[in-house]
């Protein structure tokens, strides 16, 4: 069974060309339902790997024309590295703070503190550029590093 649309919105004459594309394609032994199936499942991956983790850190990162070619090569290395493996095909809009805490959690356990706390920075900066993170939900989630020292302006103070 193969579908043409619904009357009005698919007027007679374009209902008859589509009639005529699927005799078309039966001759050239293509099912036209297959056929119309597999365009709009290739139409639905493109919009769907449009907004892949990976896809919207390359757009972040390509505005980044100011780093240095090292810190270039830095950022990318540790997004390669410990990002992509787990969140770069996933959607942009789907992701939430699980999905992020993971691969986070992972550089922590492997005692690289500093990378982890980069990771998540750059992480929620692009994710926050396509607007999908209205906040940081991971804030509050992990730790920020070497704390500073309550008493270090009496020790200046005091010299």
């Amino acid at each position: 069974m193969f579908s043409i649309g619904v009357y009005p919105a698919v007027s007679l004459a374009d209902a008859r060309q589509r009639r005529d594309e699927a005799k078309k394609l039966l001759a050239s032994a293509i099912d036209p339902s297959a056929k119309k199936q597999a365009d709009n499942k290739s139409v639905q991956e493109k919009r769907n790997n449009t907004h892949a983790f990976k896809t919207v850190a390359k757009s972040w990162f390509a505005t980044k024309t100011t780093w240095s070619e090292d810190y270039q090569r830095s950022v990318w290395t540790r997004l390669e590295t410990y990002l992509f493996p787990d969140i770069g095909n996933k959607d942009v809009g789907e992701l939430d703070t699980g999905d992020l805490l993971v691969p986070i959690k992972k550089i922590e356990t492997l005692g690289y503190l500093e990378i982890g706390m980069r990771v998540k920075q750059y992480a929620t900066a692009y994710l926050a550029i396509c607007s999908s993170a209205e906040d940081d939900p991971l804030q509050s989630c992990l730790c920020n590093g070497q704390q500073k020292p309550d008493c270090s302006g009496t020790l200046i103070l005091a010299t």
